[in-house]
Parts: C-alpha cells; structure tokens; sequence
C-alpha cells in the first residue's frame, strides 16, 4: 500500500469540515500555535507484529506500525479516519511487575474504601 492515505470527506454525510482541524487552523491565525500544527481528535495505533515472539522483544528490534489519526466532522458529528501513515516503533522491554511496567498496587481512591 502507498502512505499517507488520506480522507477528505465525511464517511456519513460529506462534509469536508472537521472541528479539530478548524480550531487548529483558528489558534494559528491568533498566533497561539505554530504553522504546520496538526492536532487530532484521536490517534490510533496499530502494532504489526508477533507480541508472541520472545527473541523479537530481547532483541529489542523495530517493527512496522500504522498510525490512524482522527478528526470530528463539523456538520453531523461523526469520529472518522483522516489520515493513515505508516511508522516504525522498537520494542522495549517490560519493567515492573504489571504488562505496562507500571505499579502493581491496587488502586487508590480519595474518598477510601467503604
């Protein structure tokens, strides 16, 4: 497939407006936000490997990923796919006793238990 991919239309009604895109555009007139700022509603990404593969995740190699960035269609609301790249993420390894490397602890809550 070639990348980027991009889509300029509303899926369900057309329009070619999206909010993120046009507040985007409205902060960089004001001077709040460099030109070439691009921020999505919603990033996506899709890891194409196999998290199975113990030698791949020592080696700490790269892989091949695709990222989907998202807007809101300005007319009827819609969550959809603008854009699709491809990109290349490293394995790290997992640090700590929980999937994510964070802390295993249970969660703590400010109102207490009970």
């Amino acid at each position: 497939m070639n990348y980027p991919k991009k889509f300029d239309k509303c899926p369900c009604c057309g329009s070619t407006k999206t909010i993120i895109a046009e507040e985007t555009e409205e902060q960089i007139v004001l001077g709040k936000l460099p030109e070439g700022s691009r921020i999505p509603a919603l990033v996506t990404q899709s890891q194409i490997i196999n998290m199975q593969d113990k030698k791949l995740i020592i080696a700490r190699r790269s892989f091949p990923m695709i990222l989907g960035f998202c807007d809101i269609c300005s007319d009827c609301g819609t969550l959809y796919c603008v854009e699709v790249q491809r990109a290349t993420g490293i394995i790290e390894p997992r640090v700590g006793g929980s999937p994510s490397g964070g802390n295993t602890s249970e969660p703590q809550f400010p109102f207490g238990k009970g």
